[in-house]
């Protein structure tokens, strides 16, 4: 596969990533997304399904998320773990692995990102960790084993938060697939399958592997779950010049609407001027 589509795909991976870990400024309404399941199933599927299993009789549910902005900005608070990996047949390998903690009645968040490359010929992993705290106005960031003090002014907290809420990211999926009501994580989806189109229709790339699922909250279209699998070969099989890239990508929501206390950590102070 072309070195520009491939970056096309990561730049969608990363807009994943970046609108996930956006520091909402959002508070939450009475109404809007729980996590228990208890909700009135608006599904559309008559009768229980065995896992798994698709009641052909049943009208398909509302496969469109909403997006990530208005799923998580309804929450009290959550946490999000994301898995990014590159790699292709060189032995060149990227990893970013993130788990973010939100407060949203608060507005603290807490993330923390390792982030590891592995270039062809390398004998050793480069292996990288940042861990970020911002509560209120003020952001305490740990690299290269030290950390650092920034804060904000209310106004420019408050200009911050606007910007924040442009950036938004809903996938799109075609043609998805219903496979049947699933509990992930306390929270009652509809799960659904799909691929990843157009691949090779113009360079004649193949997909070897392309699959996609994703776990739609069935109160809240908010997406609770997703995975994305895809190895593809820059020619067809049997072309002793195809290049094989693969990717993987994860998103889990998880413990939505349990608080979350996040604190300024004991080390992260102002630097004396």
């Amino acid at each position: 596969m072309s070195k520009k589509l491939w970056s096309l795909i990561m730049i969608v991976a990363i807009l994943f990533v970046v609108s996930a870990a956006c520091n909402l400024p959002f508070t939450s309404s009475n109404n809007d997304n729980n996590s228990n399941g208890d909700s009135q199933d608006n599904g559309g599927n008559d009768g229980p399904l065995l896992p798994g299993i698709t009641n052909p009789l049943a009208s398909s549910p509302d496969s469109k998320p909403v997006s990530f902005q208005e799923g998580l900005g309804s929450f009290d608070s959550y946490k999000i773990k994301i898995h990014i990996l590159s790699s292709d047949a060189t032995g060149s390998k990227t990893v970013m692995d993130e788990v973010i903690e939100s407060s949203v009645v608060d507005e603290n968040n807490h993330s923390v990102t390792t982030s590891t490359s592995h270039s062809a010929g390398d004998t050793e992993d480069s292996i990288s960790t940042s861990d970020s705290y911002t509560i209120g106005t003020v952001t305490c960031t740990y690299s290269d084993g030290e950390w650092e003090y920034s804060k904000k002014s209310e106004q420019d907290k408050e200009i911050s938060d606007v910007f924040s809420q442009m950036i938004d990211f809903v996938p799109i999926i075609n043609n998805p697939e219903f496979i049947g009501k699933e509990d992930v994580n306390g929270v009652q989806t509809n799960h659904f399958t799909f691929k990843i189109s157009g691949i090779g229709e113009k360079s004649g790339a193949v997909a070897t592997v392309n699959q996609g699922d994703y776990w739609l909250a069935i109160d809240g279209q908010y997406i609770v779950k997703y995975t994305l699998s895809l190895q593809i070969q820059s020619a067809p099989e049997g072309n002793s010049e195809a290049n094989i890239s693969n990717m993987e990508v994860s998103y889990e929501l998880y413990d939505v609407n349990v608080p979350v206390v996040l604190t300024q950590p004991a080390a992260c102070v102002p630097t004396s001027e």
